[in-house]
């Protein structure tokens, strides 16, 4: 009965740990103003999420979660060279984001600055080792100028990172 429960738990956690990037600590004292944003970009509610973010970098223009919300919005709606400039502000504010660094990379990638992009990648990688999705898009960028050898290290080193997580989760959920 203990593993029907924690099971469910064990799926949604590895789900979120996966999907969800780590961000440094924002300086808006209102963490539902945050939680708001990032619940309408997840539903795909892009200009609801863009409104409250700008009145919220009106209020909070140092914070630099805040501007990678909006690079992210963005990012999703195809305005790439915004994205960018709204990742720099946030990287200027908080350089040792290793997100901030895989989306700036994204964005670069969809400019067809593959330099850039595999230069945010490699810095990502260099502030959180663990970083998988670093990994798969630089991963991604070396499939996609050729390097096959490259990609398929990448992508190796995403998978065993992704199993160690999950291992330790079963292990501390004592589920085996």
């Amino acid at each position: 009965m203990k593993k029907l429960f924690i099971v469910p738990v064990l799926v949604v956690y590895i789900l979120a740990m996966i999907n969800c990037p780590v961000y440094s600590a924002s300086t808006v004292n209102e963490d539902s103003i945050i939680s708001e944003i990032g619940t309408l970009v997840n539903k795909g509610k892009y200009k609801n999420a863009y409104k409250i973010c700008n009145d919220a970098i009106a209020k909070y223009p140092e914070d630099a979660y805040l501007y990678y919300w909006r690079g992210t919005i963005y990012s999703k709606l195809g305005n790439h060279k915004s994205a960018l400039s709204d990742f720099n502000k946030s990287i200027e504010l908080d350089p040792k984001n290793s997100n901030t660094y895989v989306m700036r990379g994204i964005c670069r990638y969809e400019l067809t600055d593959y330099e850039g992009a595999e230069s945010d990648y490699n810095k990502a990688i260099e502030l959180d080792s663990d970083n998988v999705s670093a990994y798969n898009m630089r991963a991604g960028l070396k499939l996609h100028i050729g390097d096959l050898e490259g990609a398929t290290e990448d992508f190796n080193i995403a998978d065993n990172i992704k199993q160690v997580e999950i291992t330790n989760i079963i292990t501390f959920f004592n589920i085996l």
